[in-house]
């Protein structure tokens, strides 16, 4: 398995595929720019699914150019993005898709229409967690509850477990259950 990380002005987008090439997802494509097609196509890669951890309108922008170029399975909270139709993907799904099983964490009691995704070691986290915070813009009543959910929900799975954000640079489960400054509001 291949991760790429594509780090626009905009937001962070990953391409996960085999290690030869061939299908792949794309994670929250912000832009699908020149840069980006290049990335997909050195590694000879075809973006057969798209996953989206929420559809603010900056994080999806890429999605017009991207459906030009490749027919794509677009899986998100909603049932469509950015005037396309999208596979609703429910609290604690499990999915396949491009040769992967996708879990879908158990938080939208929390966030409507927002996702957080796993495949194998990879958590895609979108705006809820980056390094060292939790990133979503939610009243403090229910921040606290986010953050209790969020680390329970990371604290059952591996400490090795890769944190894969919309902003920042990546982290690990570890590294968060222990510095996160809103898991331990005292920091």
């Amino acid at each position: 398995m291949k991760l790429l990380s594509y780090f626009s002005g905009i937001g962070n987008s990953y391409i996960l595929g085999p290690d030869s090439g061939g299908e792949a997802i794309l994670v929250d494509p912000s832009e699908f720019d020149v840069t980006l097609v290049d990335l997909v196509e050195s590694n000879s890669f075809n973006i057969s699914t798209v996953l989206f951890t929420h559809s603010h309108e900056h994080h999806i922008r890429g999605l017009r150019v991207l459906k030009k170029i490749y027919d794509v399975r677009i899986i998100s909270g909603n049932k469509e993005i950015g005037g396309f139709e999208s596979e609703l993907a429910d609290k604690g799904e499990r999915i396949e898709a491009s040769g992967y099983i996708i879990e879908t964490l158990d938080l939208e009691e929390l966030l409507e229409g927002i996702r957080i995704f796993r495949i194998e070691s990879l958590l895609f986290t979108g705006t809820l967690l980056s390094a060292g915070r939790i990133e979503a813009v939610i009243p403090s009543e229910k921040r606290a509850l986010l953050a209790k959910s969020i680390q329970k929900k990371i604290t059952e799975i591996s400490k090795e477990v890769l944190i894969l954000p919309s902003y920042g640079p990546p982290s690990t489960a570890d590294a968060e259950l222990r510095w996160n400054s809103d898991f331990h509001p005292q920091y």
